[in-house]
């Protein structure tokens, strides 16, 4: 299941004015079938770094939900990377480089067929 509502989320708190992020990362495993299923980004307020490290302590959680580690991220920039398009042109260039290798064995096979039988009538 796709979380970019949780990317537009961000983009959007960053265009009203956050700055400061966290990336936090729970204790445990989290869960076994999934990259970073125990991790979490939260947009922090605050003008300042100091403003942003005091509001940290908002998402800290305990027992099963405890913090292992806390990353804060002064951003300048948030893009949404366009993950479907960038696996489309992927896709395609490999099925172009297909092609161009299939097209190539098919010339290879006419130059020697052609040999063979050009040699053939001398």
């Amino acid at each position: 299941m796709s979380k970019r509502w949780e990317f537009e989320s961000l983009i959007k708190s960053a265009q009203s004015g956050h700055k400061y992020y966290v990336y936090m990362i729970g204790k445990g495993e989290g869960c076994d079938y999934t990259m970073g299923c125990n991790n979490k980004l939260y947009a922090l307020p605050g003008e300042t770094f100091s403003e942003a490290l005091q509001a940290v302590s908002e998402h800290m959680g305990y027992d099963e939900y405890a913090v292992e580690d806390a990353l804060i991220i002064e951003a300048s920039k948030l893009v949404l990377f366009d993950v479907e398009r960038y696996y489309a042109d992927v896709e395609k260039k490999a099925q172009e480089a297909d092609k161009q290798a299939s097209e190539q064995a098919e010339k290879e096979q006419y130059e020697r067929l052609k040999a063979k039988f050009e040699a053939k009538r001398e």
